[in-house]
């Protein structure tokens, strides 16, 4: 089954900040509507190994910040 265009969704950065075997450190910058926690099951997928978010902090909602 295709997925719609409408529900296609955009990373505008993505980092890599620290990998510690098992666990990897990253930040993005995403549209709203972004399933983060199935990005990190995705990664599991293509690793063939299972993943999930240990931690998930949002920093920015639109003009807001939370520093």
């Amino acid at each position: 089954k295709k997925k719609k265009l409408e529900n296609f969704k955009f990373f505008h950065d993505f980092l890599i900040k620290s990998v510690n075997f098992p666990e990897i450190e990253f930040s993005l910058t995403c549209s709203k509507g972004t399933y983060i926690r199935s990005l990190a099951h995705d990664f599991g997928k293509k690793l063939d190994s299972g993943a999930h978010l240990s931690e998930l902090r949002r920093t920015f909602i639109g003009d807001y910040s939370v520093d």
